[in-house]
């Protein structure tokens, strides 16, 4: 016989951060690669004008 265990409503709370908290990393994460990104653009055309003014 199967038994099924269900998750306390602690558990459940716990599990749901957890995912929420993974989540917000793989989002700073890429955020913080398209600011990279976003900054090596600025610097290739900054080369490109002859200049180092980067804004």
């Amino acid at each position: 016989m199967n038994v099924v265990k269900r998750e306390t409503l602690e558990e459940r709370i716990t599990r749901l951060e957890s995912i929420i908290e993974q989540n917000n990393l793989i989002t700073v994460d890429a955020v913080l690669g398209v600011y990279d990104e976003l900054v090596t653009l600025r610097e290739e055309i900054a080369v490109s004008k002859g200049t180092n003014d980067n804004a």
